[in-house]
């Protein structure tokens, strides 16, 4: 698997066909489906939504009992519009940001897992 197919995985995780992978910068390096100026700036969002989670970590898991350190943006029904995982490939953090319903429960993911293994691992 090469960095060029990694748009490919990525557009299998989004029900809208669009994702992309930034680091903690807010540097996307990845990107399936989003215009770059859109990119970039949905990659800046995410590391200050991954900041945000920091700051508010203990709250969110000591006093609220959630567990989980995805991020999301919902319609009025509940369903996602735009989901922020924070994902960690040895001590490199980086940030999966999934438009539309998150879809991870496929073959793409382990895919996208093992590549970023390879490379950050």
């Amino acid at each position: 698997m090469t960095d060029e197919q990694l748009p490919e995985l990525l557009a299998q995780l989004s029900s809208t066909g669009r994702a992309l992978l930034a680091d903690g910068n807010g540097l996307y390096f990845a990107n399936a489906g989003f215009h770059h100026e859109t990119a970039e700036e949905v990659g800046l969002m995410s590391s200050e939504v991954a900041a945000l989670g920091e700051k508010h970590q203990l709250l969110v898991k000591n006093n609220l009992n959630i567990h989980h350190n995805a991020w999301g943006i919902c319609d009025p029904s509940g369903q996602t519009e735009l989901t922020f995982f924070p994902l960690y490939a040895g001590k490199v953090k980086l940030v999966l940001v999934v438009a539309g319903v998150p879809d991870l429960n496929k073959e793409a993911f382990v895919s996208l897992i093992k590549v970023l293994c390879n490379r950050y691992a």
